[in-house]
């Protein structure tokens, strides 16, 4: 089991990322995330500064862009021409900078897979997604061919995210995770969920000691949730050793389960005089980008037993690792708006989860799935929908313009 489960791990990083149609969802959330920002904050600053657009008008010519690949399945060319119709709200020059961005020349790219080479024959290479992930687009003789669209789609899926964090890692994580927190207490709010806040479990609790970002209350649970916006690091996605994805996963997953697990002890402590306390426990720990790392109990087993065993040798109530997972915050948004039609509570939605992950035929690889188990349409907040609409009117709006 736990073979299996390293090689569906190093698999997804290289194909399931691309299995996925495009999402609206994926664009919205950046613009929802970005483009409130000040002008002189870090990351819009330094995104300028890189790219040479603002973000609003990155996010708008890659939604733009998709438009040309949707719903025809056989294009494989982007005319730099396409792009005429909106030169009245993106001139000439903006437009080159972002075709810049999304390709290179043959030649040019070419080399750099040359360079990057050494004639050094990896076994990781069979795990390493594509090097056109970060080009999609081969430019030539005025055109653009197409790599493929779903690599074009995942492309614009975290690209200011990884553009910015490359030029200050540290400093890019220390803004970004305020903000990927602060857009989680959007959606939880959204749903309409009773839930606490960090600064309301303090106020109930005190300051000392672990804190955890957030706790839904249901009637006979409280669902811990930590917001944890790290990424897998490359050694991390490919990897067959536990000890190298515990490593990888100690300021985040870990980390996580101590907090939780503080939060918890003090409730007891408190004797549910603030804040009710549960036999029945979960903890979600909501990531931007996948970790691909199943749920508690294969965490456990295959990759941080010894450490888990640690944390809960220090406390006597425990989240045992079947009332653990992990997802992305694509994942938790369409939970949320299930959440927000009032058909399950959230420890429904787990405690299904739990069953179905309990065995090895209805076990899932990630979170989406148990989600599709559903038996309800699944869809996005309508905050996200609402932005889409947004972007969409400002290049409609710059189409009638050019008529």
């Amino acid at each position: 089991m736990i073979i299996t489960f390293y090689f569906f791990r190093n698999v997804a990083y290289q194909q399931f990322i691309f299995q996925n149609d495009f999402s609206y969802a994926h664009i919205s959330r950046q613009s929802l995330i970005f483009s409130i920002l000040d002008n002189n904050h870090f990351i819009k600053k330094e995104f300028r500064n890189k790219t040479g657009l603002e973000i609003q008008d990155y996010l708008d010519l890659s939604f733009f862009t998709t438009f040309s690949f949707l719903d025809n399945s056989n294009a494989t060319t982007l005319q730099h021409n396409y792009f005429l119709p909106i030169y009245s709200k993106h001139p000439r020059e903006k437009v080159l900078s972002f075709i810049n961005l999304i390709s290179k020349e043959l030649n040019v790219f070419r080399r750099q897979l040359i360079d990057e080479d050494k004639q050094k024959r990896l076994a990781v290479e069979h795990y390493q997604p594509t090097p056109f992930l970060n080009c999609p687009f081969i430019a030539t003789r005025g055109q653009l061919l197409l790599t493929h669209k779903s690599i074009l789609f995942r492309h614009f899926d975290y690209f200011i995210y990884d553009t910015v964090r490359k030029i200050d890692s540290n400093k890019f994580m220390s803004k970004f995770g305020k903000l990927f927190e602060a857009y989680i207490e959007k959606s939880i709010i959204y749903s309409g969920v009773n839930h606490l806040t960090e600064k309301d479990i303090i106020k109930s609790l005190g300051s000392s000691g672990n804190q955890i970002d957030f706790i839904i209350q249901d009637e006979t649970a409280n669902i811990f949730i930590d917001a944890k916006a790290s990424e897998m690091s490359s050694a991390g996605k490919n990897t067959h050793s536990s000890y190298v994805l515990s490593s990888n996963t100690k300021i985040s997953i870990l980390k996580a389960i101590k907090q939780a697990h503080n939060v918890m002890k003090k409730i007891t402590m408190s004797k549910g005089k603030t804040i009710s306390g549960h036999t029945n426990n979960y903890l979600l720990v909501i990531t931007y980008k996948e970790l691909y790392l199943g749920n508690g109990t294969t965490y456990y087993e295959a990759i941080a037993k010894n450490k888990m065993d640690d944390i809960y040798a220090e406390y006597e109530e425990r989240i045992q690792p079947e009332n653990i997972y992990f997802m992305t915050i694509h994942e938790f948004d369409i939970l949320t708006d299930l959440l927000k039609k009032k058909i399950f509570t959230l420890t429904e939605i787990l405690e299904k989860a739990k069953a179905n992950d309990a065995k090895p035929e209805t076990k899932k690889f990630d979170f989406l799935q148990h989600l599709e188990t559903m038996g309800v349409p699944l869809q996005f907040p309508e905050p996200l929908a609402l932005e889409k609409d947004k972007i969409f009117d400002r290049i409609s709006k710059a189409l009638e313009i050019s008529l």
